[in-house]
């Protein structure tokens, strides 16, 4: 019985608000004729640096790729923030000293300018300076500490 009620008064609702004249067309674009010309202005990064799953972050003017399954021999890429222009890469993967192994999603310092890269295979936190990798392209990071590994287990309940 409430439906039989109710009925009319959506009819009438539908039937007042389609009869309304408030039909007004509004301009935003008013300077049709300001074209701007970007085809000079498209980069074009190095296609032998290809990421897959990837994180981005800028420190300054540097743009900071880190691949979080690296495919290549170094997993995280330095580009210049404006120009996109490759400047260097860092973080070695392997399992010899002063590589990583199994890397992390990275943390960011911007006030000191370092990267802090988890390394899950070998348990450790490396320190990167980015003024050191800036500064000298073949710089090895060597600063690292244990992660203890007992304070963020994981509980998996079924």
């Amino acid at each position: 019985m409430n439906k039989l009620n109710l009925s009319p008064c959506l009819v009438f609702f539908f039937i007042i608000g389609c009869k309304s004249n408030n039909l007004e067309t509004k301009i935003f674009q008013k300077n049709r004729d300001n074209i701007i010309n970007v085809s000079d202005k498209i980069v074009d990064i190095n296609p032998d640096l290809i990421f897959g799953n990837s994180t981005l972050h800028i420190i300054d003017n540097i743009l900071i790729v880190n691949e979080v399954s690296p495919k290549g021999e170094k997993g995280i890429h330095l580009f210049d923030k404006n120009t996109f222009k490759y400047i260097t890469s860092t973080g070695t993967i392997g399992r010899g000293p002063g590589e990583i192994s199994v890397p992390g999603i990275i943390g960011i310092d911007k006030k000191n300018r370092i990267i802090w890269v988890p390394d899950n295979g070998n348990k450790v936190m490396w320190k990167i300076p980015l003024d050191s990798i800036l500064h000298n392209t073949s710089y090895k990071h060597t600063l690292k500490f244990e992660l203890n590994y007992e304070s963020f287990r994981e509980r998996v309940w079924f």
